[in-house]
């Protein structure tokens, strides 16, 4: 019973959910993310003239809590480099330089996004060119943001991102710690792993 008990009062993470072309899911801090999937049918049509699209993950995080802010991600498949803007439903919204694996906006710059995709119909990724590179239909982004407020218990705040109210910042609860995973140090010697052992691991899993 203490055993369960201990298990209660620990933070758990939420479901995973998926709503239209995206899924979403919070951690056990009440962190949340959403991630675009590609749109069953392909989407709507290119609005690049032609322009050929790149493979991209699209994901919208939300950190817990009254100040708890946005951030919105674009990662390639591919190689991009360079400057970006990020368009919903042909309208710039953002924009930003990709550096590295990604392109990461905080701030204002994922508020705009956010506050856009909530009521749009299709995100779009173009380079300097203005060409249309990468896109997320944004089939269901509004009932996954909606799905956060309602996890992170910011529903008819003024923080809220689709179910807003009335009710104060104030009143959204705030960031829980997270648990508490002590380390345990190793003692005496490792064991060996034996000719014999070696031999049927490398059977089992069909790799030598």
């Amino acid at each position: 019973m203490l055993f369960l008990a201990i298990l209660a009062a620990d933070p758990q993470p939420g479901p995973i959910k998926a709503f239209g072309d995206w899924v979403v899911a919070c951690d056990n801090l009440h962190v949340c993310e959403m991630t675009s999937l590609f749109p069953s049918g392909g989407g709507d049509d290119d609005p690049a003239d032609g322009a050929g699209f790149e493979d991209f993950a699209f994901s919208i995080e939300r950190q817990p809590g009254p100040g708890g802010g946005f951030a919105v991600e674009a990662s390639p498949y591919g190689e991009v480099e360079g400057a970006v803007t990020i368009r919903v439903d042909g309208k710039i919204v953002a924009s930003g330089t990709f550096a590295g694996d990604g392109l990461r906006l905080t701030g204002a710059a994922a508020d705009r996004i956010v506050a856009a995709a909530a009521n749009g119909r299709q995100l779009t990724l173009h380079d300097a060119a203005g060409d249309a590179i990468g896109r997320a239909s944004l089939a269901g982004a509004s009932a996954a943001l909606r799905f956060i407020d309602a996890e992170q218990g910011r529903a008819g705040s003024v923080t809220a991102a689709v179910a807003k109210g009335s009710k104060p910042a104030s009143a959204v609860p705030d960031a829980i710690a997270g648990p508490v995973v002590r380390f345990v140090r190793p003692s005496g010697a490792a064991a060996r792993v034996s000719d014999a052992m070696r031999t049927a691991m490398n059977e089992i899993s069909e790799c030598g």
